[in-house]
């Protein structure tokens, strides 16, 4: 059965870990420092404007009771269907929760998400990007 507490407990994790990792790769002495780690990965800061939501135009309000809405769908609706009962479910749930507030603090304090993980080809992105991805696979496939 769903229990919120490990939910709710690996959401603060995950939220708090990626606003120190956030603040870490801002603060310095302004110049923009990359931190190469071998041939194709970069730690920088990347501030990225327009995601997804602000492209099609949705208000960081409405992102908040979106997240506020799955939030409480997952605890109030999932446990009388049966789904996400495994405590694996309910910690990778919480960590996608966490990422995904995450990003929408970033998106409210300051008009944009900051990335800082840039991987070859592939998109910049975060802790928190990583969390909702595997949080949401782990969960689907554990749940």
């Amino acid at each position: 059965m769903l229990s919120s507490w490990l939910l709710l407990l690996w959401l603060a994790a995950t939220l708090v870990a990626d606003q120190v990792l956030k603040h870490i790769v801002l603060t310095g002495d302004g110049a923009a420092r990359v931190l190469e780690i071998g041939p194709a990965v970069r730690i920088r800061p990347i501030r990225t404007r327009g995601a997804v939501a602000g492209r099609l135009g949705v208000h960081p309000v409405l992102l908040s009771f979106t997240w506020v809405g799955c939030l409480l769908t997952v605890l109030l609706v999932a446990p009388r269907a049966g789904r996400f009962e495994s405590q694996l479910a309910e910690a990778a749930l919480g960590a996608a929760f966490g990422g995904a507030a995450g990003n929408l603090i970033d998106v409210i304090r300051r008009k944009e998400v900051v990335d800082y993980v840039a991987l070859g080809p592939w998109p910049a992105f975060n802790l928190a990007d990583v969390a909702i991805v595997s949080g949401l696979i782990v969960a689907l496939l554990a749940g």
